[in-house]
């Protein structure tokens, strides 16, 4: 199944649009170096009644650590050419869009981690059990403002 195709890439994009998702997932990325897309698949997860484990995450952590990686070295390379005299906008577009790509390479990726994952409870009290999980592996503060606002942006 392709990235375009499965509903964790379809929860993405209109979670993400939601008001606030994005400023507070960027938020997160910068100040604790989460990275947006396992944010956003602890909470599709939890949507979709499938609980996320400590050990899961770790594994699953330890598999995706080199992706993960190349992503955040990506977008740093694309934020320092964004103002780069020698680059044009239609070039940082093409870099942007070579980027999303890699995101989407990634969604692909934890999509298929799901088929691991056992079903549980209720939708709302696992997205925030699962998005607890690995906010405490990042020792984000339990009671951080922008936990909070994508928990309620998912109704």
């Amino acid at each position: 199944m392709s990235v375009m195709q499965h509903s964790f890439w379809q929860f993405s994009i209109t979670y993400y649009a939601k008001p606030e998702v994005a400023d507070a997932c960027l938020r997160l990325q910068n100040r604790y170096g989460c990275s947006v897309n396992m944010v956003l698949w602890c909470l599709w997860l939890g949507q979709n009644g499938l609980r996320l484990e400590p050990a899961t995450l770790g594994k699953i952590l330890a598999k995706l650590a080199l992706w993960h990686e190349l992503l955040a070295d990506f977008r740093a390379v694309r934020q320092k050419l964004k103002s780069h005299p020698f680059v044009s906008l239609e070039q940082y577009q093409q870099i942007k869009q070579l980027e999303l790509q890699l995101e989407k390479n990634e969604q692909d990726a934890l999509f298929h981690c799901s088929a691991v994952l056992p079903k549980a409870m209720a939708a709302k009290v696992l997205a925030k059990a699962n998005l607890r999980v690995y906010a405490e592996r990042l020792s984000i503060p339990t009671d951080n403002q922008d936990l909070e606002l994508l928990l309620s942006a998912l109704g």
